[in-house]
């Protein structure tokens, strides 16, 4: 008689589950309603109950009846103000961290979200352009359509696949080369095992074809409009490229003798050889029309002109962001690096130490940073680097995303957003 095979104990068995429902939680797609996600956090609550509390036995269920009926459009804001009530009596009374935890959580997110509570209540729906869509394009800073290319690769087709990429990023060997590939943090092939490997779908496409020698798209037809472009680095380029494609003559003004900025300069050849930067470039006749490169640039003398926000009695604080030695850009690679992240791991706001003193600050203290576009949390650093009035922080790490805070207003000659700078306010978490 064949023999049953033997199971292991349920617990065990529950581990595998609990496994395969972490790469879910990983692969959470951007753009989903928050409201949703911390229904589901509290459902997970509910099933951690042991059920010995009234508080969280109960108090949870409800607490889910009322969020469902927000979520559902049925709510308003004495249901808001039930929901709140109940969980601080929840949080007061449950005897185990199960219903206090779930309680606080809930807390936290009328506070958070408040904004989206609100909508929901008012109108029936999510906020203006909070809406589910697809991890690896939203997460390339380039918005790359990732799925079109990966199936032209599929397909053979690798030319179509570097004008797609090109439909967005003119540079795709060397985005090949040197790409942190943040496309890749929610790919939804976690949920099965590792994500795919963009970044190196995209060398392959290139490893394939010249990027130099697959034709672009035909340009529009000529405008008569000449634009000069300071600078002949990436984002010249992608000026020129874009421009070039759009009909105008562009001509750009380059201090070196060759282009590419810091493609060329500022990357290593073991990271971006220089003949694989040849072969990304798309040509000069779309580049610059039958223009060279002109020598030196034109500079001319500028009147200083103040940040389009300053501070007030609301936001009395001025922030500026900048970069860390020990991360770079969004950290999607650096902080990969156990050592890189136990000396620079969290996000921080740089505070002068007599404003500390006056708003209540201990140095290491996680304090909540407002503007007018939202809120973060970050660690305060308190000394002496920042002057009276001013602060600073890093935009590399995604627990303290300093470029919620700062201002998009454009330059009005240069056309530029300003981003790293705006009017702050900092206050203790209670």
């Amino acid at each position: 008689m064949r023999k049953l095979t033997k199971k292991e104990n349920m617990d065990s068995r529950m581990n595998v589950v609990l496994n395969k429902f972490k790469t879910r939680i990983t692969s959470y797609p951007p753009g989903m309603c928050p409201l949703v996600l911390y229904r589901s956090l509290l459902q997970m609550s509910m099933n951690q109950s042991c059920g010995k509390c009234v508080p969280c036995r109960d108090g949870l269920v409800e607490v889910e009846r009322l969020l469902n009926s927000i979520l559902k459009g049925e709510g308003s804001d004495a249901t808001l103000s039930k929901m709140k009530e109940l969980c601080i009596m929840i949080m007061q009374t449950a005897d185990c961290a199960v219903g206090v935890v779930a309680a606080n959580m809930i807390l936290h997110s009328m506070e958070e979200f408040a904004d989206e509570y609100k909508s929901h209540i008012a109108s029936q729906r999510c906020v203006e352009n909070t809406v589910q869509t697809v991890p690896c394009i939203t997460l390339c800073p380039a918005h790359v359509n990732v799925p079109g290319y990966i199936a032209l690769i599929n397909a053979g087709r690798y030319a179509d696949a570097v004008n797609l990429i090109r439909d967005r990023n003119p540079f795709p060997t060397a985005c090949a080369m040197v790409c942190e590939h943040p496309c890749e943090n929610k790919c939804r092939r976690q949920i099965i095992d590792e994500p795919i490997n963009i970044r190196g779908l995209k060398k392959f496409a290139v490893d394939q074809v010249n990027a130099r020698e697959v034709k672009p798209p035909k340009a529009n037809v000529k405008t008569g409009k000449k634009i000069a472009i300071v600078g002949g680095g990436p984002s010249g380029l992608t000026c020129a490229y874009y421009l070039a494609m759009m009909g105008h003559k562009a001509v750009i003004f380059e201090e070196h003798e060759k282009l590419g900025g810091m493609l060329r300069y500022g990357i290593p050849e073991y990271r971006l050889p220089k003949e694989k930067l040849a072969k990304n470039h798309p040509g000069t006749p779309i580049m610059h029309v039958g223009k060279p490169v002109r020598g030196k640039a034109l500079l001319y003398p500028a009147a200083y002109k103040a940040s389009t926000e300053l501070p007030d009695e609301e936001y009395p604080f001025f922030l500026t962001t900048g970069r860390i030695l020990y991360q770079y850009n969004a950290a999607a690679m650096t902080s990969r690096a156990p050592g890189l992240n136990e000396i620079a791991g969290e996000g921080f706001i740089e505070v002068n130490y007599k404003d500390a003193e006056k708003l209540g600050f201990k140095n290491g203290e996680k304090i909540k940073v407002s503007s007018r576009r939202g809120s973060i949390t970050a660690v305060a650093r308190v000394g002496r680097k920042c002057s009276e009035g001013e602060t600073w922080m890093p935009f590399h790490f995604p627990d303290s995303p300093a470029n919620v805070l700062t201002n998009a207003a454009l330059d009005d000659f240069a056309r530029i957003p300003e981003y790293k700078v705006c009017a702050v306010r900092m206050e203790k978490i209670r």
